[in-house]
């Protein structure tokens, strides 16, 4: 048995073939830029966690130039770990304080700054990087802007005060649905715990 029964019904599956093969043909090349698109935009945006090695190799170079007091290559150094992680900002801080010993007070005043908008509450100038600086009322915006970062988002009511030495923690809970009333001047719980 023959599979068409005309040579009209042969003639017309062969056309239809031939629009389809061109039809897929002329979409090969889109299909081939999206592909193409797709996989250079997941290349572009690869996390931070790729960078995670990079990151600790930069800062740890930094981090021994600092302490070596060679503040042109920590700086650099830094400026790099900054630039493979920008969400951690200790690497953009230890910048500004490389800048600021080598006398860039404009850099380093934009690294603080930019630190501060973070949102990190800081210690600033722990090791007097930045008295050079310290009559620059932008210092002292700056500075001012990690204090209020520092401060509590609420009211709160110290309840515990623990030991001065460092302790694990272990079995402190609370029972009961409220928490007791502390002691005035005293930081005991005033039902005698």
């Amino acid at each position: 048995m023959p599979l068409y029964d005309t040579f009209s019904e042969r003639r017309s599956w062969r056309l239809r073939s031939r629009r389809f093969l061109i039809r897929v043909l002329s979409a090969v090349p889109a299909l081939l830029s999206i592909l193409f698109a797709f996989v250079a935009a997941s290349a572009a945006t690869a996390g931070p966690i790729d960078d995670l090695g990079r990151f600790g190799a930069a800062a740890a170079r930094g981090l021994a130039a600092y302490k070596a007091h060679n503040w042109t290559v920590a700086e650099r150094a830094f400026a790099e770990a900054y630039r493979i992680a920008p969400q951690r900002t200790q690497a953009l801080y230890y910048f500004a304080a490389s800048a600021a010993r080598l006398g860039e007070t404009d850099e380093a005043l934009d690294a603080l700054n930019r630190v501060a908008d973070v949102g990190a509450g800081v210690s600033l100038d722990p090791d007097h990087a930045f008295e050079t600086m310290a009559a620059s009322a932008r210092l002292g915006r700056i500075r001012a802007k990690f204090m209020r970062n520092a401060e509590p988002h609420c009211r709160c009511r110290t309840i515990f005060t623990g030991a001065a030495t460092p302790f694990i923690a272990e079995g402190i809970a609370y029972e009961g649905i409220g928490v007791a009333p502390v002691k005035p001047d005293t930081g005991l719980v005033a039902n005698g715990i």
